[in-house]
């Protein structure tokens, strides 16, 4: 439970009264642009940095006066893991063990789950340095599970890893909630944030938005056109303003229309196909669900009153 939290660096409000329940035994997101407040929030839920007000409870514990024993039932992972290098696979799980405190009793079979789990069996000689980024990735997920946490908090696991490793990353974290542990995990990609139970889409200290996945796309009023063109800013240009058009955003190579709900059938497809035609530019465009990205790009923009680039991955 987090209620009124606020966290300030000097003159810069990292959160802003923030106030959130999270439920127990379930995968819950955080998606937010750099400078959120993700890490912080991160950090304060595990008793790493304190807050300049507020109240934070987990698994129980007031964060200001037990925030120690919290570190029993806690797994956290940042981006950059602190694996030993010039340890094997197996060294590093032995030494996460031995760090925690774990019992010995079913430990051997409980260490070769984690590395049949991770697909690591093959790979437990080899130094961890010598991994590739999405084993090691896997690799720090077995060493913070070591210890079987109530609760799992992750800070962008996967930024920068293949989307193979990515997704085999996220069939470790699937089954966790039925298994006892609550994970809360941060992520820059929309396709992994509707994985999540529910998500919270964070800007600048604050939330803008919690809900399941379903829930926040069904927020979103009109439908989508998504557009391919070699010419998208200039077909931004000659959209953006017109009567039928509630937002256009660019999301790297494409472009996202979203358009009122009477104009998106055939009559809406027709014309706006004669619209590039008679304009001179060529492109392919179908008519879609509005994505997660959709929604949070659009939460962005009404609070900015501006329009903004969509620059978190979708896949």
């Amino acid at each position: 439970m987090i209620e009124d939290l606020v966290k300030k660096y000097q003159a810069v409000t990292a959160l802003n009264h923030l106030s959130l329940s999270i439920p127990a035994n379930q995968i819950f997101g955080f998606v937010g642009p750099d400078g959120a407040g993700k890490t912080s929030l991160f950090q304060i839920l595990c008793g790493i940095l304190s807050a300049t007000s507020g109240k934070v409870t987990v698994l129980g514990l007031d964060l200001s006066r037990q925030s120690e024993r919290l570190k029993e039932d806690l797994g956290y992972m940042s981006q950059k893991f602190a694996l030993y290098a010039d340890l094997t696979v197996r060294e590093n799980l032995d030494f996460f063990a031995e760090l925690f405190r774990t019992p010995q009793a079913g430990m051997n079979e409980h260490k070769l789950k984690l590395l049949e789990f991770a697909g690591l069996v093959d790979f437990q000689g080899r130094l961890a340095g010598n991994l590739s980024g999405g084993m090691k990735q896997k690799l720090a997920l077995c060493c913070t599970l070591i210890h079987t946490p109530r609760l799992l908090i992750l800070d962008e696991p996967t930024t920068g890893v293949d989307p193979v490793s990515r997704q085999e990353f996220w069939e470790m974290l699937m089954p966790l909630p039925k298994e006892g542990t609550t994970v809360i995990v941060s992520t820059a990609y929309m396709d992994e944030a509707t994985r999540c139970d529910t998500v919270a889409m964070m800007d600048v200290g604050e939330i803008l938005r919690v809900g399941t996945p379903l829930e926040l796309r069904e927020t979103l009023k009109g439908r989508v056109f998504e557009v391919k063109s070699s010419q998208l800013k200039q077909i931004k240009q000659l959209i953006a303003g017109r009567d039928w058009c509630e937002e256009v955003q660019i999301f790297g190579d494409r472009l996202h229309i979203r358009v009122q709900s009477n104009w998106a059938g055939e009559v809406g497809q027709v014309s706006l196909g004669r619209l590039l035609d008679e304009s001179g530019l060529n492109a392919v465009f179908k008519l879609v669900e509005p994505s997660l990205e959709d929604v949070f790009v659009s939460f962005l923009s009404s609070r900015t009153g501006a329009e903004v680039n969509g620059d978190s991955k979708s896949s």
